[in-house]
């Protein structure tokens, strides 16, 4: 088992234990864990040396104080790798999952208000900090992502201006319904060309390394 203890900076692991890992990667009972969690052993610290390294090494190269924004007009959670969920509304609002944006997660009270479950909100990025590893990064700051979090509104207004429901068809007693189960952003301008370049170099970097 290998884990995060003994390796004095993760941001050099994958330096340090590469020797080792070409010895051992086949073998069956390899495991890695992370702060308790299991890890992929090789791109786990792959990704940290591919990602978290350089942008800590760009970072300090540059000292440019929006280096860590999502794009140069959008400092998204504070962390250019925190990309799972976005923070700001780009172009169509069409697409299926409803796991994409920060509004999503929530849901409607008796009322039919759209409410924010930010608590939820907090666990998803956490998680996703987690298994990237975000925090081995020395600028990597989580109250930036809790204060982003704190400034969102609690509530959306469906106004068919800016927001709308979003539903799915089902069938009750034979007859077919369409129910609200989330809600989704009605077009917004036209994407930055920086944030367009943005979104296809991680959409790229995503399909290319993973957490298993």
């Amino acid at each position: 088992m290998i884990n995060d203890q003994g390796v004095p900076n993760l941001l050099y692991a994958y330096e340090d234990l590469f020797p080792l890992m070409e010895l051992i990667h086949g073998l069956k009972s390899l495991s890695a864990t992370y702060r308790g969690k299991k890890v992929h052993p090789y791109r786990f610290i792959f990704q940290i040396w591919r990602n978290v390294r350089e942008c800590t090494q760009d970072h300090n190269n540059s000292m440019n104080n929006r280096h860590c924004w999502f794009a140069t007009d959008s400092p998204g959670w504070g962390c250019k790798y925190l990309n799972r969920i976005f923070r700001d509304p780009q172009g169509p609002g069409n697409y299926k999952t409803s796991n994409k944006y920060w509004y999503n997660f929530g849901s409607f009270d008796e009322a039919g208000r759209w409410i924010i479950n930010k608590n939820y909100l907090l666990e998803k990025l956490n998680q996703e900090t987690e298994e990237k590893a975000l925090d081995t990064c020395p600028h990597f700051d989580i109250e930036r992502v809790r204060e982003a979090i704190r400034n969102l509104p609690g509530t959306v207004e469906i106004d068919n201006l800016h927001f709308k429901k979003y539903c799915i068809s089902e069938y009750e007693n034979g007859q077919r319904v369409d129910k609200a189960v989330n809600i989704r952003h009605l077009k917004t301008d036209t994407d930055p060309l920086d944030l367009r370049k943005m979104l296809e170099k991680y959409d790229y970097m995503l399909g290319k390394i993973s957490i298993n």
